[in-house]
């Protein structure tokens, strides 16, 4: 058997891949009354002599059905001609073997209703079905122009069944149905095209036109099918005119899926690491690559390794780091958390961790999704045997992952998650205790002396310390230490203002917004995904901006600006987050294309959140991208940002699916209070509060209960108006209750004590007895939780002591009264 067909057989026998079926896959059928199933041909042809009249080559089938409608006679002439061809079929043999393959989903433009009647549990989809009746433990068959037997189960007429235009209306008509559908074929690892005609294949170039489908498709025809329509079905994929009856012989040839051994070292939804070639020497174009754009070279850091005498550093690397998390591992704490800041070296030192663990004997596992695909791949594995290392990125964004594997994990196998920055969400606690057993944390947001060091000898060998360059040794470390307070993020930051790195940057900027100024849209795209850690797919950005792909791809990679991203395949991805950034702070953008372009984005990314199938990235994604603080980092640049801000979430407001999310209505708030509309900030808590009670008791609303406290205090400071009591008595009940939790973090709630000091600095005069002891009994329980020495849990830098001295304040006004 061909080796690329096994491999997509395998996949689709592992349950990760979808079928598009075409008129060819009907083709001599017949139903249960020994009808025939008729082609588009056959079809047209019975139309006509229900008109009775001389066919018109080329007549679009819609056009046909609508003349039937003309007359009481045709109409129903048409509706039994439908129902008599296409309904009550039966399928072949061979067609009921392709169905015992788990396929993912399928898509089929024809009418009849073969594949739901072939499929053990199917799940009919129409242009007209509500998504979110979608149920998981079906398999979803989409019937991208409707079926026939809508006649008598549907509420669809003939005219619109037959419509092609039916469907390529289908993204304005049914917005959640299309994002489950694209979602199905983003999240697919191999497509099966059987089946197509040309006039198939033109529909599937409107839903497939993804850059590096081919690589992943498989195209079945008949063996006689003429070699003009092969070449022409090339474009979709590797063609093999085999037949069904092919295809059919040669999954059979495949080992049992009972066989988990070998199917659990096949991985769809989880990513292998495997060891590049070892690069022969660290170029200019690898620290670059890594600086700007946050890309990875393991092959740069083998050599980078092996270079005992450090004369070409690739890298600061956190060796000390790795052997902590090893050595955890080895003495049986096998769960351990790496933390740190945004952009202080979290990712980097996974992919460290990574590199040493394989060679340590592990099998080195990267979880990239919350697909529920994953969590069968995950007890494949396990069962399999042998040393298995988990890797998770972003223990928030992937919890329900980093829960079914702590929960699960045995004695051999570990599981090391990372926590970015990630104040203020309630789930972090629930997440680490939640893991199943005793979970390691280790910091990695302060450099060492001797990282410090290394980080001295980087800046030299490349030419990036410039003018600091005449300093002596101890003048250059005290400015990475004091200065850049011994963090990665600003020793890399500071790079982007004063090296040859800063030219680089300038060049990049100019190069969108100056030479090619119709390129700024997708330029701003790319900035925003940066900014959201690269997790919305490029491909999908592509469609939803209609941005010409091959030409943006030709005009980056044909100039020298951009040579350091050449060989690479994700060559948009040319910025870093800290980069990202970097340039929306320090550069004019139009503030009109940045708006247009993030809120086609997050609209777009709403409705594939909608998908109870594959869906779960997108609500992830969705999260990040409508926070508050995200925003600030966008129209960070603009004076005016604030109000271009709540512009935003303005226009984001019209979008139900938006509406119906309570955490946009929590950063609408957010935005609200930023500009001191504190009675609409007010509603739209509440607004929030009301959604996120309606999810049920096991939905947490703490983050919405906090900004809560913090407004009611900002609400009842103002000098004009009398406060309120039961405001006040509300807002102190409730940080109460979060202080003395065992299951939130305490840096969350003590962030009110900056209102609570305004509060009682502006209104001390005007509490009663009962009020002053009631916000001195909060205030101590505030000062219970403050740390003797060190920082507080996730806290940034420089807060816990501002957090110390606000509390201390507003205990002393309050003391004296």
């Amino acid at each position: 058997m061909d080796e690329n067909l096994k491999e997509a057989l395998l996949d689709a026998q592992n349950g990760s891949a979808v079928c598009l079926l075409g008129a060819g896959f009907s083709r001599n059928n017949l139903t249960e009354a020994g009808i025939e199933v008729l082609d588009v041909g056959g079809l047209s042809d019975k139309i006509w002599e229900i008109l009775d009249e001389d066919p018109i080559p080329n007549t679009p089938l819609a056009d046909l059905a609508d003349a039937c409608e003309s007359d009481a006679d045709s109409r129903q002439a048409l509706t039994n001609l439908l129902l008599n061809h296409y309904t009550l079929c039966v399928p072949t043999p061979d067609q009921k073997e392709l169905f015992k393959v788990p396929w993912r989903a399928i898509f089929t433009t024809n009418f009849d209703d073969i594949a739901e009647r072939c499929s053990p549990k199917p799940q009919v989809i129409t242009p007209s079905f509500d998504a979110q009746l979608l149920r998981p433990e079906r398999q979803p068959i989409y019937h991208l122009h409707g079926r026939a037997r809508d006649i008598i189960e549907g509420s669809l007429d003939p005219s619109i069944v037959l419509s092609e235009a039916n469907y390529l209306k289908l993204k304005d008509r049914n917005r959640d149905l299309y994002s489950a559908l694209e979602n199905e074929v983003h999240t697919a690892s191999r497509i099966f095209f059987i089946g197509y005609s040309l006039r198939d294949a033109e529909i599937a170039s409107r839903l497939f036109q993804i850059e590096g489908l081919a690589e992943r498709s498989v195209v079945v025809v008949g063996p006689n099918e003429r070699k003009f329509s092969a070449r022409r079905l090339k474009k979709f994929g590797k063609v093999y005119q085999i037949g069904l009856d092919g295809l059919v012989c040669a999954l059979k040839e495949l080992p049992s899926a009972s066989e988990p051994k070998e199917l659990g070292g096949r991985l769809s939804f989880m990513r292998r690491f495997s060891p590049e070639v070892i690069a022969q020497d660290v170029q200019i174009e690898d620290v670059h690559r890594l600086i700007i754009a946050g890309e990875f070279s393991h092959a740069a850091y083998s050599r980078h390794r092996l270079d005992i005498e450090g004369t070409n550093p690739y890298c600061v690397d956190r060796k000390d780091v790795t052997k902590r998390v090893l050595s955890t591992i080895a003495s049986g704490t096998n769960r351990v958390l790496v933390s740190s800041d945004l952009g202080n070296g979290k990712s980097f030192t996974l992919n460290e961790i990574a590199h040493e663990a394989f060679k340590a004997g592990f099998d080195v596992i990267n979880i990239e999704h919350e697909l529920p695909e994953v969590f069968t791949e995950v007890d494949l594995l396990i069962q399999r045997g042998g040393r298995v290392m988990f890797i998770i990125d972003d223990l928030i964004r992937h919890r329900r992952s980093a829960r079914y594997i702590g929960q699960r994990l045995p004695a051999n196998c570990a599981l090391v998650v990372a926590s970015g920055s990630i104040h203020g969400v309630d789930e972090y606690t629930d997440v680490t205790t939640s893991l199943g057993g005793n979970v390691r944390e280790i910091d990695v947001n302060n450099l060492t002396h001797d990282q410090l060091l290394s980080w001295d000898v980087f800046l030299e060998r490349w030419g990036f310390w410039e003018e600091r360059i005449q300093e002596d040794q101890s003048e250059r470390l005290n400015f990475l230490k004091e200065r850049c307070g011994a963090e990665n993020r600003a020793i890399i930051v500071s790079t982007f203002r004063s090296s040859s790195i800063a030219s680089k940057i300038k060049s990049i900027v100019d190069f969108f917004l100056v030479r090619n100024k119709h390129l700024s849209k997708p330029f701003i795209a790319i900035l925003i995904n940066a900014l959201c850690r690269k997790h919305v797919e490029w491909s999908r950005i592509v469609a939803w901006l209609d941005i010409d792909e091959p030409a943006l791809r030709k005009a980056i990679l044909s100039t020298s600006v951009f040579d350091f991203m050449r060989g690479t395949r994700e060559w948009y991805n040319f910025t870093s987050a800290e980069l990202a950034d970097f340039i929306l702070a320090s550069y004019s953008f139009k503030v009109t294309e940045v708006v247009e372009v993030y809120v086609k984005i997050v609209r777009e990314t709403a409705y594939s959140a909608n998908d109870p199938r594959s869906g779960f990235d997108s609500r992830e994604n969705l999260k990040e991208l409508m926070r508050f603080r995200f925003l600030t980092r966008l129209f960070s640049g603009p004076e005016d940002g604030d109000a271009i801000i709540n512009a935003v979430y303005h226009r984001l407001s019209n979008v139900p699916r938006i509406r119906e999310n309570d955490q946009f209505w929590l950063q609408y708030a957010m935005a609200r209070m930023e500009v001191g509309d504190l009675g609409n900030a007010e509603t739209f808590i509440n607004t929030s509060l009301g959604l996120a009670r309606k999810k049920g008791l096991d939905y947490s609303a703490r983050q919405i209960v906090d900004q809560r406290c913090r407004l009611l205090f900002r609400k009842n400071t103002n000098d004009k108006i009398p406060h309120s009591r039961s405001d006040i008595s509300q807002a102190v009940s409730d940080l109460n209750a979060a202080l003395n939790s065992d299951d939130s973090i305490v840096t969350h709630p003590l962030r009110a004590s900056s209102d609570i000091l305004d509060f009682v600095e502006n209104k001390v005069d005007d509490l009663d007895r009962g009020e002053i002891e009631e916000l001195i009994g909060c205030v101590k329980i505030m000062q219970s939780k403050l740390p003797e020495q060190g920082r507080l849990p996730k806290s940034q830098k420089g807060e816990t002591r501002k957090i110390r001295q606000n509390i201390a304040r507003a205990y002393a006004v309050l003391a004296s009264a």
